[in-house]
């Protein structure tokens, strides 16, 4: 019984050294080439990184300009929306307390695309939209329109100004402006016509 216990007991020892041998000692082996081989790859993924910069500040970049492209189309339309863009600045005359005003659109005028120079060239395939706006205010009504002028949606600018003291009326001033608003046509291509 003693000979068949120690028997069992040395079957069971060889066969544990077997499967180390066979099988667990190639597979650490395995195991440590794998780790040696990830840490390399780790160590050129970082000095890549370290190349190109830190790439979490290039991708934050990146979604700030999608944001801030994401009103472009709103900025600089497509479509000549053009009625809203009148409507909005009457809103913003009466909303400064203004209500004695004209806003006349005037003929819109096409960029000459063989007039612009090399960095404008972008440029091409827009027509400017130019609207002339007069109205008696005070200096306060007039600098408060100008203000909600520049945070309309729709890309503008104020092409001309002119104000005039009311002598008969201290503190009021009699104001024209001539402002442009832009359109752009899609599929526009430098020296192609839009």
């Amino acid at each position: 019984m003693l000979k068949l216990n120690v028997a069992a007991v040395v079957a069971v020892i060889v066969l544990t050294a077997a499967f180390v041998l066979g099988l667990v000692r190639p597979g650490i082996k395995d195991l440590k080439a794998c780790q040696a081989e990830i840490v390399a790859k780790q160590a050129a993924v970082q000095a890549e990184q370290q190349k190109l910069g830190n790439v979490g500040d290039l991708y934050a970049s990146i979604m700030q300009l999608d944001e801030a492209m994401r009103d472009f189309h709103v900025r600089l339309p497509v479509e000549r929306r053009f009625g809203e863009f009148l409507s909005d600045l009457s809103e913003s005359l009466n909303k400064s307390k203004i209500d004695d005003y004209v806003v006349q659109p005037r003929q819109p005028l096409c960029v000459e695309q063989n007039k612009l120079p090399e960095p404008l060239k972008l440029a091409s395939g827009t027509t400017i939209l130019p609207v002339f706006i007069s109205f008696r205010s005070s200096f306060t009504q007039l600098f408060e329109f100008l203000s909600r002028v520049e945070s309309l949606p729709r890309l503008s600018h104020i092409e001309s100004i002119r104000a005039v003291n009311d002598d008969q009326h201290p503190g009021t001033v009699s104001v024209e402006m001539t402002l442009h608003t832009y359109q752009h046509h899609e599929g526009s291509v430098p020296g192609k016509p839009g």
